[in-house]
C-alpha cells in the first residue's frame, strides 16, 4: 500500500513539474510572439515612412523647380518650397506629442493587446484544470 501511494505521489510530482515547464514554455512563446508582432509593426511603419518621405522629397524638389521656372529664378522657387515645408512641419514640431507620439504609442499597444483579446476568446477556461465542455 505504501509503495502504491509513493508511486502515485511520484507520478503527481512528475506531472506537476511537467505542467510547470509547459506553462513556462508557453509564457516564453507568448512573449516572443508579442515582441515579434511589435517589431513587425515598427518595421512596417518605418518602411512606410521611408517610402512616403522619399515621395514627399521628390515632390518638393519638382515643385521648387516648377516654381523656379515660372518665376525665372530657381533659388526663389526653392525658397518658397522651403517656406511651405517649414510651414507644414512647424505644427508637427509644436504638437509632436499629441500628433505623433501618442497615436503611434496607442497603435503599438492596440496591436499587441488586440491579439491577446482574440486569443482569450478561443482559449479554454483553466480555473479548475479542466476544459469547458465542447471545446478542445
Amino acid at each position: 500500500m505504501n509503495k502504491e501511494i509513493k508511486h502515485l505521489c511520484n507520478g503527481l510530482v512528475d506531472q506537476s513539474t511537467r505542467y510547470a515547464h509547459l506553462q513556462l514554455y508557453y509564457a516564453r512563446l507568448k512573449g516572443t510572439e508579442q515582441v515579434a508582432r511589435a517589431c513587425g509593426t515598427i518595421s512596417a511603419q518605418a518602411l512606410f515612412l521611408m517610402v512616403y518621405g522619399m515621395i514627399l522629397f521628390l515632390l518638393l524638389i519638382s515643385g521648387a523647380l516648377y516654381i523656379g521656372a515660372e518665376l525665372d529664378n530657381y533659388a526663389l522657387g526653392f525658397l518658397i518650397m522651403g517656406a511651405i515645408l517649414i510651414g507644414l512641419t512647424l505644427p508637427l514640431i509644436i504638437f509632436k506629442k499629441r500628433l505623433l507620439t501618442l497615436p503611434l504609442t496607442n497603435l503599438f499597444i492596440k496591436s499587441i493587446l488586440y491579439h491577446d483579446e482574440n486569443k482569450t476568446d478561443q482559449e479554454p477556461e483553466r480555473t479548475s484544470g479542466r476544459t469547458k465542455e465542447g471545446q478542445k
